[in-house]
């Protein structure tokens, strides 16, 4: 009876591992899938882009271009000289995402009536929502930054 007992539950175990087997290797085989990632050259190998036209004087990298990452308009990297300046501009549909690489100055962020002027610096982050006008300026030391754009 404990031979029979163990040969039962060895078909068992047996017939269970040939099932995982076909459902985890055999169908994931059969499959065809792609994978999405990648990774970018480096920063120093993309080229200056032209900068958009509130931004005449920026020097511009795009990191990743437009859209190339769901639900994000680029990923870009920008330089302004000592006491540059973004103009003032908005975007309808875009909220952007600013992180200080090196350098300070100041962004005057405008909806209506409002206005707030906020210090930024190496390693300060600053979120702007669409429609919400906005412009910087660079202090002494100019201002490096990274920035990309959510819709």
């Amino acid at each position: 009876l404990r031979s029979q007992s163990f040969t039962i539950f060895s078909i068992i175990c047996i017939v269970f591992m040939v099932g995982v087997y076909r459902v985890v290797f055999v169908k994931n085989v059969k499959e065809n899938v792609a994978l999405k990632s990648f990774a970018t050259k480096r920063l120093d190998e993309i080229d200056w882009a032209t900068p958009p036209a509130h931004a005449l004087n920026v020097k511009k990298k795009s990191i990743l271009e437009y859209a190339r990452v769901d639900h994000i308009t680029g990923f870009s990297y920008a330089e302004l000289l000592p006491h540059d300046r973004v103009e003032l501009h908005s975007h309808e549909s875009k909220d952007e995402v600013f992180h200080v690489v090196e350098g300070d100055g100041t962004v005057t962020i405008r909806n209506g009536d409002l206005e707030r002027v906020l210090h930024i610096e190496t390693g300060t982050t600053v979120v702007l929502y669409a429609k919400e006008k906005h412009s910087f300026l660079s202090g002494d030391n100019g201002l490096k930054m990274l920035y990309f754009g959510v819709f």
